[in-house]
Parts: C-alpha cells; sequence; structure tokens
C-alpha cells in the first residue's frame, strides 16, 4: 500500500508537474476533520493549534539532570506522555549544557516523533485549513512557525501565509546539485534513465480534483463518500510515517527481460528512521534480511538514505541492485558513470530542463518487436504556464525498421483516439486527454523518428481526465462482456 501511494503522488507530479507534491496533498481537509468529529472555523482551528502548543515542562526537564536515577527515569516517562506538544522544548533541551540533559531531551524527541504522527498530521492539517480559510487573523497564529525546527511546520506556514495575503507559492525545489548527485548514484545496468524535477507550481489537494468532477447523470456519485475513502487511504500511512514531500524523481531502469529491476531514487523530505521503522514491521518476514534494506515483500526493498533521499528498489532480481546502492551511498557515487552506452546520452542533453530521459536498446530488448527496431531514444519535457511539451528523438537501425515503428505507433495512436473522441462525447472531462492525443505527432525521417506532444498543465483536469477515460473504458468493457454473455432475442 505505501510504494502504491509513493507511486500516486509519482504520478500526479509527473502528468502535470503542477500538483501538491506532499502525501497530505491527497487528503480532503473536509472529510479529514470529518473524520475527526471536528467542525472547520477558525476558532476550532485555533483551539486545534493552542493544544498541540503544550504545558510547560521546565520543571521535568531539570528532573532529567537529577543525580537520583529514579527521578530521572520518572521524567523520561512523564516527559514521553505529554507527546508531540512539547517537542519544541525537548528541541531546546538537546541544546543545554549538561550532557546527560541534551542527551535524554534527544532521546524523548525520537521516542515522541516515532510514536506521534497522528499529532503531527493532525497539526499540520490545521494550518492547511487555516490558508483555506484565508482569514488575516490567523497571521500571528502562523508567523511564529517560520521559526519553527519541526518537520513541514515552517512549511506549511509559509504555503498559509502566502494563501491568505494572496501571494504566489513555490514548494522547495531539488537543486541541480541534488539532481546530478542522484542521477550519478544509479547502478550499472540501467537501459533507460529517467529524471522529473520542478513540482507543485501550485497546491493542489484532493478537494480541488473531485471539485471539477461534473454533476451529468452517467458521472453520478457521492463526491464526499470518495474524499474520504482518499483521505482514510493517505491516513492509514501518514499517521504512522508522518508527511512526506517529492522534489524530484530519478528511475533506472534495467534492459534485461530475464533480470528486470528498477531504482527509484526520491529527493524531498521524510521521516527516514520512522518510515523505515514501519516498512520493517510491515515487510515479509520470510524474506532474507538485508543490511541497510527494509525489505516489504514481492521484490520490493526501500532504502531510507536520509531524510532527504528515499530510495525504492523494485523487481525479483532487486536485490542485486539494493546492494549497488548502499555501496553507491558509501562511495558518493554508483557505477552508472561508467556505462560507456549511457553517458554519452545522458550528456549530449540538458540534464537541468524539468524532465528528460535516455534509453539504448540492448540484450534481449532487441528481440522485442518495435523497440528492437531503436539503438536509442531521448526525450526533454518543458513546460511553460499553460502546458507541459514533450519532445522525443529517437535513432534506428535502419529507415524500414524505424518506418515500421513509427506506423505501429501512430496506428495506436489513431486507437487511442478513437477512444478519447467517445470518451469525450459521453463527458467533457475527457477533452484534454483528446486535445493531447489530436496535437501528438509522430514522423519518420530516414533513421531518425520523432514525437511531440503537449498537455494542458492544470492537474485536477488532467487527472480527472484520465479517470474519466478509466471509468468509461470500464463501462465499455463491461457493456461488451454483456452483449457477449446475453442470449439472442
Amino acid at each position: 500500500m505505501l510504494a502504491g501511494e509513493l507511486f500516486m503522488m509519482v504520478f500526479l507530479a509527473a502528468v502535470s508537474g503542477n500538483t501538491g507534491n506532499h502525501l497530505l496533498d491527497a487528503a480532503s481537509t473536509e472529510a479529514y476533520w470529518r473524520i475527526k468529529g471536528v467542525a472547520i472555523s477558525f476558532e476550532a482551528m485555533k483551539k486545534e493549534i493552542d493544544a498541540a502548543r503544550g504545558e510547560d515542562v521546565s520543571a521535568l526537564v531539570r528532573d532529567l539532570g537529577s543525580a537520583d536515577p529514579q527521578t530521572r527515569d520518572a521524567a523520561s516517562i512523564e516527559l514521553v506522555k505529554k507527546g508531540p506538544a512539547i517537542l519544541p522544548q525537548m528541541r531546546e533541551a538537546e541544546k543545554s549544557g549538561d550532557p546527560e540533559v541534551a542527551a535524554a531531551a534527544g532521546l524523548i524527541a525520537r521516542q515522541i516523533t516515532l510514536a506521534g504522527k497522528a499529532a503531527g498530521v493532525r497539526y499540520l492539517m490545521a494550518i492547511r485549513t487555516l490558508a483555506e480559510l484565508r482569514k488575516p487573523e490567523a497571521l500571528p497564529i502562523l508567523r511564529p512557525m517560520l521559526d519553527s525546527k519541526e518537520m513541514f511546520v515552517a512549511e506549511y506556514a509559509r504555503r498559509a501565509i502566502a494563501s491568505i495575503e494572496g501571494k504566489p507559492y513555490s514548494s522547495p525545489q531539488a537543486t541541480a546539485q541534488q539532481r546530478n548527485a542522484d542521477l550519478w548514484l544509479l547502478p550499472s545496468g540501467c537501459s533507460a534513465v529517467l529524471q522529473l524535477a520542478g513540482f507543485a507550481q501550485r497546491v493542489c489537494t484532493a478537494d480541488d480534483l473531485l471539485a471539477l468532477v461534473p454533476n451529468a447523470k452517467e458521472e453520478q456519485f457521492e463526491k464526499r463518500a470518495v474524499l474520504a475513502e482518499m483521505t482514510k487511504e493517505v491516513l492509514k500511512i501518514a499517521e504512522r510515517t508522518g508527511d512526506l514531500r517529492i522534489d524530484s524523481i530519478t528511475v533506472g531502469v534495467t534492459g534485461d527481460i530475464e533480470q528486470e529491476w528498477a531504482v527509484l531514487v526520491l529527493r524531498g523530505e521524510y521521516d527516514a528512521a520512522c518510515l523505515a521503522a514501519v516498512l520493517a514491521k510491515a515487510g515479509d518476514e520470510a524474506e532474507e534480511k538485508e543490511p541497510g534494506v527494509v525489505s516489504a515483500g514481492r521484490g520490493e526493498r526501500f532504502v531510507c538514505a536520509s531524510n532527504e533521499r528515499l530510495i525504492f528498489v523494485a523487481g525479483m532480481a532487486g536485490k542485486e541492485p539494493a546492494q549497488a546502492i548502499l555501496k553507491a551511498l558509501k562511495a558518493g557515487k554508483g557505477a552508472l558513470g561508467e556505462d560507456n552506452d549511457m553517458v554519452p546520452l545522458i550528456k549530449a542533453l540538458n540534464t537541468a530542463q524539468t524532465g528528460w530521459a535516455v534509453a539504448k536498446v540492448r540484450g534481449n530488448m532487441r528481440d522485442v518487436p518495435v523497440i528492437g527496431a531503436i539503438e536509442w531514444a531521448s526525450a526533454i519535457l518543458k513546460r511553460d504556464e499553460q502546458k507541459s511539451m514533450l519532445e522525443v528523438v529517437a535513432k534506428g537501425r535502419d529507415e524500414q525498421a524505424v518506418n515500421a515503428a513509427v506506423g505501429w505507433i501512430n496506428q495506436g495512436m489513431q486507437e487511442l483516439l478513437k477512444e478519447a473522441r467517445r470518451a469525450s462525447r459521453r463527458s467533457p472531462a475527457a477533452k484534454p486527454i483528446l486535445d493531447a492525443i489530436e496535437g501528438t505527432r509522430c514522423v519518420a525521417d530516414g533513421k531518425t523518428a520523432k514525437l511531440n506532444a503537449s498537455m494542458i498543465r492544470d492537474p485536477a483536469q488532467v487527472v480527472m481526465a484520465l479517470l474519466t477515460m478509466d471509468s468509461l473504458a470500464w463501462d465499455r468493457d463491461d457493456d461488451d462482456d454483456a452483449a457477449t454473455t446475453r442470449p439472442a432475442e
């Protein structure tokens, strides 16, 4: 389930580059507070935030330095019981000149953090709700949070203040140096490499997505129920691991059909120790434990490298690349830089672009129809205020094979176009997909093939268009199944 949520975040970020890049952005504000039994109002959110600030525990902190072991132990137990509300005071206590107090406070803060993720989520949702209420009287409550050292609190406060003041806000972005480090961390054996960044130029939550669903008869469903289910699924994870933010995505995929694996490096922010503990508890106990690697079963492995970098390895042959990642983390670089096929392709591109990809067809992939006609391919993703634009160039082995591959692609696009037109007639929500397919061009020029496509950047419209297409496809399949089983009249 956790891997599924992470990939849904990746998908939403990739299709638009404009959606929220926090795990909690996939939760509905209204549904969250309904689940918690709280009516949304400024006064209720202020009460939530005031309750989270906690009481003065300075006396108990002093007892952490007592000469009496029983007094120290009793103070530690009482402080842990106080929960996340006292975390700011524990952070201050970690700076104490008394080494014993500082060490004890650090341990207590860690224990509270691991056990108190639900309370932390509640606090962040209260800040987000203040942003959505847009009441200026919230500003004095939010501004002191800008100095918070708790994960995401200062960021959520900045988002909220910008919303209330009507100013633009951009989420933290991965730097070129960070993206480069993630790229060259990949292991050897990659036949395709992809990198995406530049997410969350504006925040888009689950409420924004569902608000776009039309109320036509053929698409009637209870939006509140859908939002509630989405929010419950997010909370199953967030209330155990805390929030998570993705700033950039780097992917390496093998080209060996018999030894399939993929490595995905997520750059952003999350609680690495907490996530590792949750994954270890939920993992496949039957699988061999690997030092530094958390097994999630089904060939999935996680390397919680730091609070800024999460690495996911998928595929039944994933043990070897997972160990290669651990070795690369220690060395500061992986073996991709030694790949004489991939390095020239990567260096020929402007890797500072919002998104890019390269692929080299080799090994048994040459025997796959259509793909085997191509030697290598590269892609660049560009964005402006309105659209995401994709440019793909592929170099083939011979002109005839390239023409055949382009013909196959265009035939597939025609089939998609029929489906998109059909869906668009039934639901206006599908029109962005229709526009994107109609604007896609794939042509052959000798041994070179080129494809150009574009799509609107509004994340709500993109996602709802895809969901609508999928829903209508299922409806058609059901109709087809019914037609084949219906007795002749």
